[in-house]
């Protein structure tokens, strides 16, 4: 009797999807729950700014300027336990350091769909209040993704 196997690849990508993007722990342990729903608000104003400054970059084959913002989003990954987040963010400022902008696309789409599931994850751990119903950000990383993701 012949098994079916699937791809490897395929067993990757939904774990890649599933993976845990924030360390929950060292997060709700930065202060109370008022500090840490401050803290990730300025997380999501700072990623999108320094996604948009690193989409422009790459537009704009700007190598320095993408090397700068890929540092600023990096510390505030490292500060906020994204490793996953920070590893991208740091390949991107080496690309951007060493002038070879050829993976870079890919590497900030990416970089685009990480952020949405840490901030999805960062949003579960919210020990305040709901977030406000007028915040569209992470509504506004899955319109990017799926803007820069091929059809199909």
């Amino acid at each position: 009797m012949a098994t079916r196997r699937t791809k490897p690849s395929s067993h990757r990508a939904v774990y890649f999807l599933m993976a845990p993007r924030v360390d929950m722990y060292q997060l709700a342990e930065l202060g109370d729950a008022e500090f840490v729903d401050e803290m990730i608000d300025l997380f999501v104003e700072l990623s999108e700014r320094q996604t948009t400054e690193m989409r422009c970059a790459v537009d704009e084959r700007a190598a320095e300027a993408l090397a700068r913002a890929a540092h600023k989003l990096k510390g505030a990954c490292l500060g906020m336990f994204a490793q996953d987040a920070a590893m991208l963010a740091d390949k991107l400022e080496q690309a951007g350091r060493g002038a070879d902008l050829s993976g870079a696309r890919e590497l900030l789409l990416e970089l685009t769909v990480v952020l949405a599931e840490t901030i999805s994850q960062m949003r579960g751990l919210r020990l305040g209040p709901p977030p406000r119903a007028e915040e569209p950000r992470l509504a506004l990383l899955q319109a990017t993704m799926k803007a820069t993701l091929p059809p199909g």
